[in-house]
């Protein structure tokens, strides 16, 4: 639902392209719902096994950034940047990453809260920003008005969001799958099954 929502807030259409920094289960949800409305979606990561679930995902580019310079690969695939760049992690180099890999007149949605080392500040290059005019748009969960959408797509087999599901946890799990997300090793959404 917040990945949905995210790319609603980014008013993405079909042929758009979109750049979306982080794979894990919000970034796998809105590269399912980008794909679904017909984007062209980059997906940005650190890691291969996640690039590679981006793609199954729906994902038609996947850019590493320990190894690539993320805004020249995106400038370069899109012949002039995305349209939508958004940022599902929320550390200063993703929302950097987001924001400079937009063309003329993008839009960044930012759905990622930032951590222990932002605490709630990042820094944006607001000349850029200004004189490309680019939109900063924030986003977070999903109002119930705009669930009818979103379970219209799931309904359509548009979206799956099983697919996105990495494994099922019990109670007894949920610490282990908490530093699992502090250290960015999750692969999707673990779900508590097993009350």
């Amino acid at each position: 639902m917040t990945g949905y929502h995210a790319i609603g807030r980014g008013r993405v259409g079909p042929g758009d392209w979109v750049a979306i920094q982080g794979a894990g289960g919000v970034g796998l949800s809105a590269i399912q719902t980008a794909a679904a409305v017909g984007a062209q979606v980059i997906a940005v990561d650190i890691d291969e096994d996640k690039l590679t679930k981006a793609k199954e995902a729906g994902a038609s580019v996947a850019v590493n950034s320990k190894t690539e310079n993320v805004a020249e690969a995106i400038h370069e695939v899109t012949k002039g940047g995305a349209h939508v760049g958004v940022d599902a992690l929320g550390i200063q180099e993703t929302i950097t990453n987001s924001l400079s890999s937009l063309r003329k007149g993008g839009r960044h949605v930012q759905v990622g809260l930032t951590g222990s080392e932002e605490q709630g500040i990042a820094q944006i290059p607001i000349d850029a920003m200004t004189a490309g005019e680019i939109e900063l748009v924030g986003s977070f969960g999903n109002p119930r008005p705009d669930f009818p959408g979103l379970l219209a797509l799931v309904s359509q087999g548009r979206l799956d969001p099983g697919s996105l599901v990495e494994r099922e946890v019990g109670l007894g799990d949920v610490n282990e799958v908490f530093d699992n997300m502090s250290e960015f090793k999750t692969k999707g959404f673990n779900i508590i099954t097993q009350f």
